[in-house]
């Protein structure tokens, strides 16, 4: 007699468990806030899509594809649009946005809660104080008077990366990227 409880609990395990996906499928296909954004099936209610298109390489070409038959908006997971219309990126990642930095951001952090510097800054007042302070160095003007330092430093960059590609080494991109 105990056997034939323990099946009958694990079936209805098993049916409230696809029930539920069931559910999670037709909420995030027709109710969900971001449904009318084409994109692909699985993409629309799992992670699982995204995690193997970036996961295999292919990320960048698929999501071009993606723009091309679908057009500038297009649902990449449950609850993430990739946008490549030109004019959103004032609208998106304006100073006045109403728009806010993902969790996306935190990986640009530093280790260890080191300072957090202006680009992963995700509280929009410290970032508002931060953007103060070093606007100018962003001008045309500035740019322009700091190229041979920016070449310099692009290339050096550049030429240890080549470096750790010929000799096959695993890096921390993470640790290059907040030096």
């Amino acid at each position: 007699m105990m056997f034939a409880v323990d099946f009958f609990s694990v079936q209805a395990a098993v049916a409230v468990g696809v029930l539920y996906l069931f559910g999670w499928i037709i909420y995030c296909r027709f109710f969900h806030p971001l449904s009318a954004i084409p994109g692909p099936f699985l993409a629309s209610f799992s992670r699982a899509w995204i995690v193997y298109k970036i996961w295999t390489g292919d990320m960048e070409r698929t999501q071009r594809r993606l723009h091309k038959k679908h057009g500038y908006l297009v649902r990449i997971a449950p609850n993430e649009v990739a946008c490549s219309d030109p004019e959103a990126i004032k609208i998106i990642y304006g100073s006045k946005s109403v728009f806010t930095k993902s969790d996306y951001y935190d990986a640009w952090a530093p280790p260890n809660d080191g300072y957090v510097g202006h680009f992963p800054t995700r509280d929009e007042k410290k970032h508002a104080e931060r953007r103060r302070i070093i606007n100018g160095v962003y001008s045309m003007s500035s740019v322009l008077e700091s190229e041979k330092s920016i070449n310099s430093c692009t290339e050096l960059l550049c030429e240890s990366m080549r470096g750790f590609a010929k000799q096959q080494s695993i890096i921390d991109l993470g640790l290059w990227i907040n030096m």
